[in-house]
């Protein structure tokens, strides 16, 4: 007889009523789940890194590891990029002991600057871009002004009135000798005779001789040479102690004393006389000859010319240079003629004064270099 199934007692088998992979047997998961304890799909273990994450300890993508130096960066101890090492110059830099660029060296001129006893260059320091330099004050290439050449020679005889005053003074004494001797001089060069003729009644009818003492006559030639000479002398010494203050000279009692190349000087001057003398017959030929002959002397002082080459020097400057010539010609006439009219005496300011403007107004004509004016 058979029994009954027992219902407590599961079945060893699926259930056919039910359908495939619902029910699962008890314990077990389901289809497509996890077993209990394990990571879903997709999602790591414990402890493993998820994915795309660095295990722990491990640096992230990208990144340095510890102790290591970043990307780009250098390891401890090495100069960044671009620096240098230690003990090493910048780049750009001298080495240790070495002048930097642009710098002299110990004991070498810094750029733009003068050797003791040397002649400044044209200043070019602080010109801007595009313009012209202005040249320094007393370099070559100075347009000549007639307040600044006449400041100059009112500046220089300020500091240095002793000096220059003293020609004046001697002259003038030199002066009066020359003019005494010759009013002394003349009554002996000519003897007037009176021879009579007769007598009419109370009247008796005589004539005047006149006899020229030759000894007398040489006599006097002589004392207007040497009048001349010294005259010619004095004016030298002012002109040269002129030229001795524009070159920057140390002045003394001497300096306005003792003349620059006189010799030379008096062949310029006779050379100057005698073409005026022959264009004195013009009615403005000495005005001319006054006018384009009047650096010829300066010339030969100034610039150690020989008295033709002087001549022809003075003539190309004016010819050159018309306006401004004519502007120290009138200021240089002007300056002697005031002096002069103060009973001579102002001759003694005035000589020196026009001297110091010729020589500055010159220079600046022609380009050369003179000083600065007198503190």
């Amino acid at each position: 007889m058979t029994e009954p199934p027992n219902e407590s007692t599961p079945s060893s088998g699926p259930n056919p009523n039910e359908p495939h992979g619902t029910n699962p047997t008890p314990g077990q998961p389901q289809y497509g789940q996890p077993s209990p304890g394990q990571p879903q799909y997709g999602q790591p273990s414990p402890g493993q890194p998820q994915y795309g994450q660095p295990a722990p300890g491990q640096p992230q993508y990208g990144q340095p590891s510890p102790g290591e130096p970043q990307y780009g960066q250098p390891a401890p101890g090495q100069p960044q990029y671009g620096q240098p090492e230690y003990g090493q110059p910048q780049y750009g830099q001298p080495e240790y002991g070495q002048p930097q660029y642009g710098t002299p060296q110990y004991g070498q001129p810094q750029p733009g600057s003068v050797p003791p006893g040397g002649t400044p260059p044209p200043g070019q320091f602080g010109a801007a871009p595009g313009y012209p330099a202005a040249p320094a004050p007393g370099a070559p290439g100075t347009p000549f002004s007639v307040g600044e050449s006449f400041s100059w020679a009112w500046s220089q005889f300020k500091a240095n009135p002793g000096p220059m005053v003293l020609p004046g003074v001697i002259m003038a004494a030199v002066g009066l000798l020359f003019w005494a001797l010759i009013f002394w001089g003349s009554s002996w060069v000519e003897t007037t005779t009176t021879n009579t003729v007769g007598s009419y009644g109370d009247t008796t009818y005589s004539y005047e001789t006149t006899t020229v003492n030759g000894g007398a006559l040489a006599g006097l030639i002589a004392v207007y040479i040497v009048g001349l000479l010294l005259l010619l002398y004095f004016q030298v010494s002012i002109l040269s102690g002129a030229v001795r203050v524009a070159n920057g000279e140390p002045i003394d009692a001497k300096s306005f004393l003792v003349p620059l190349r006189f010799w030379p000087v008096v062949g310029t001057a006779i050379l100057v006389a005698l073409i005026a003398f022959v264009l004195s017959f013009c009615v403005i030929g000495g005005i001319i000859a006054a006018f384009f002959l009047q650096f010829a002397v300066l010339s030969t002082i100034s610039e150690s010319r020989s008295p033709g080459d002087a001549i022809g020097r003075s003539f190309r400057v004016t010819s050159d240079n018309i306006g401004d010539s004519i502007l120290t010609l009138i200021i240089v006439w002007f300056t002697n003629v005031v002096g002069a009219l103060l009973c001579g005496i102002g001759l003694i300011i005035s000589a020196p004064l026009a001297a110091l403007f010729q020589v500055h107004a010159f220079r600046r004509i022609v380009g050369e270099p003179v000083a600065p004016p007198a503190a």
